[in-house]
């Protein structure tokens, strides 16, 4: 294949056009009720509250906006908004550096006091795939800013972890290691979280522990969630937290049940379009002849894979990690192409055509 070179530059370019094209699949509408889920707020371990939440995402920038009625008369009124940016670039065919950034703000009232806060995170991440395990190297800095009538605090805290993930989209396991460091104490923790998905449900739980100099305690998570429609999922959580380093929360366990809806017009998608899944790539053919196709592009190093037929379509699936990549079909006789009308399809710049697909 001939298309190779100005990786970094198709990159960013792609990242940019796939966010604008993806736009109206982005927008998500939550309504939830239930235990507090903003770690800022965790303090008010008792209290219950009803949530609306709208969330915006694309591959490069997220962003969210929250408000919350008391459902008990312990819970206080809050409202939350925040964002994150996201910035990847490939550092050969099996490793990927990503810079994380994130800002949130809130405000709450409660039994007659108020207050409001806003935290930062920066966190750099090394991704390298070895074999069918994706590991990643995280390491930053989190800071946030708290004041009511009566306390003013600002606290930061660094970060440094290891995180392991195999399986795919339908079973994945992720064993993660991490620690965080304040002047006043270290904490490590261990944490598991194991998913699985059965045709339109979802299941998943983890368990961990902090071993920290004053935070030495289990903590847990497990929750299911079912398809509701072509747009909408229910979905029910549990979980026990510890006290938090960062936000110094208290130790607490939370319950909630909830809603989420995809918002704006879905794009009509053509029969053979890629699939993207959570950590594979889907990609389709019409089976119109006896001998498969294959398939090459920056996820294999450019080396033609042969495709299996399933039903009246050639079909594989690759291992993928989030990023953009370049590919085009080999056909028996060893031409290279890409259908017309086909999803991504692009000129190689020297009289072919390659297709490209964002992973997110």
């Amino acid at each position: 294949m001939t298309a190779r070179g100005g990786k970094l530059l198709l990159l960013l370019l792609s990242l940019a056009a796939g966010a604008s094209q993806a736009s109206a699949q982005r927008w998500m509408a939550d309504v939830y009720a239930g235990g507090i889920r903003y770690d800022a707020l965790a303090r008010h371990t008792a209290a219950a509250n009803i949530v609306g939440n709208v969330r915006y995402q694309t591959l490069r920038l997220s962003a969210y906006l929250s408000a919350a009625a008391p459902i008990d008369r312990d819970a206080p009124v809050w409202g939350a908004f925040g964002a994150r940016t996201r910035r990847s670039q490939s550092i050969g065919s099996r490793s990927m550096f990503t810079l994380d950034a994130a800002g949130d703000a809130y405000a709450f009232r409660t039994d007659g006091t108020s207050g409001s806060g806003f935290s930062t995170h920066v966190l750099p991440t090394l991704a390298v795939s070895v074999y069918d395990v994706l590991f990643e190297l995280q390491g930053g800095r989190h800071d946030h800013v708290f004041r009511t009538e009566s306390d003013d605090r600002h606290r930061h805290v660094y970060e440094l972890g290891v995180r392991a993930t195999v399986g795919s989209a339908e079973r994945h396991a992720i064993l993660a290691l991490r620690t965080l460091e304040h002047g006043l104490g270290s904490y490590p923790m261990a944490r598991l979280q194991l998913g699985a998905a059965f045709g339109s449900a979802r299941v998943w739980a983890a368990a961990g522990r902090w071993f920290g100099d004053d935070i030495t305690e289990n903590v847990w998570d497990a929750g299911v969630s079912l398809a509701v429609g072509a747009r909408g999922e229910v979905w029910a959580a549990a979980r026990r937290d510890a006290a938090d380093p960062l936000y110094l929360s208290p130790t607490r366990t939370t319950w909630n049940v909830g809603y989420s809806i995809r918002l704006g017009a879905a794009p009509a998608t053509p029969r053979y379009a890629p699939v993207v899944r959570t950590g594979s790539l889907v990609l389709r053919l019409p089976r119109d002849s006896d001998a498969p196709p294959s398939v090459a592009g920056e996820f294999n190093e450019w080396q033609p894979v042969p495709m299996q037929a399933s039903g009246d379509e050639w079909r594989i699936e690759i291992p993928v990690r989030p990023g953009a990549y370049r590919f085009a079909f080999v056909s028996p006789s060893g031409e290279w192409f890409v259908p017309e009308g086909y999803p991504g399809r692009m000129s190689d710049d020297m009289g072919e055509h390659i297709a490209l697909v964002i992973v997110p």
